[in-house]
C-alpha cells in the first residue's frame, strides 16, 4: 500500500498559477502535496584523461631517482614542497612544459635571487 502511495505522488505536479476572473486578489499557487524531491543532479565536464603521478614522504636522496623516472615517462613537476628533509612531488604530462632544471641544495635560496 505504501508503495502504490509513493507512485502516485511522484507522478504529481506542481499546480499552475489560476486567475479567478472575479477576484481581484493575487493569483493562488496550488501545492503540490506528498514527500519532498530529494535527488541530485550532478553535472561534469569533458576532458580528457589526466595522466599524473605524485609521491610524498620522499628522502633527499631518493628525489632526483622519482623525478628522472617521471621525466623519462613524460612528466615535469607541477607541483613540489618540502619539511625535514621529506618532499611531495605532484608530476603531470598537462603542464605544457617540454624540458625543465631541478636543483637540491641544502642551502635556501638567497633573497637576492628569489627579488630577481
Amino acid at each position: 500500500d505504501g508503495a502504490q502511495k509513493l507512485i502516485y505522488q511522484v507522478g504529481q505536479k506542481r499546480g499552475r498559477l489560476t486567475m479567478e476572473e472575479d477576484d481581484d486578489e493575487q493569483p493562488k499557487k496550488k501545492v503540490r502535496m506528498g514527500m519532498p524531491a530529494t535527488q541530485w543532479i550532478s553535472i561534469y565536464n569533458a576532458r580528457r584523461p589526466m595522466k599524473q603521478r605524485y609521491h610524498y614522504n620522499v628522502a633527499d636522496v631518493r628525489l632526483s631517482q622519482h623525478i628522472e623516472k617521471g621525466n623519462e615517462d613524460g612528466l615535469f613537476i607541477s607541483c613540489v614542497a618540502s619539511c625535514s628533509d621529506l618532499w611531495a612531488l605532484i608530476m603531470d604530462a598537462g603542464t605544457g612544459f617540454t624540458a625543465q632544471v631541478y636543483l637540491l641544495s641544502p642551502y635556501f635560496l638567497h633573497k637576492e635571487w628569489i627579488m630577481e
